[in-house]
């Protein structure tokens, strides 16, 4: 809609950031629920 039709040469790095970014949130999640699901094992 909106969008530029030229390609921006920063394209491919916004696109890694944003998988690093999800990479990252989704080992925090994993840990989180790692650790939280120990510790009702041991309660």
């Amino acid at each position: 809609a909106g969008e530029h039709p030229v390609a921006r040469p920063n394209m491919g790095m916004g696109a890694s950031v944003a998988t690093i970014t999800f990479l990252i949130l989704l080992v925090g999640v994993s840990i989180w629920l790692y650790f939280s699901q120990r510790r009702e094992v041991e309660l």
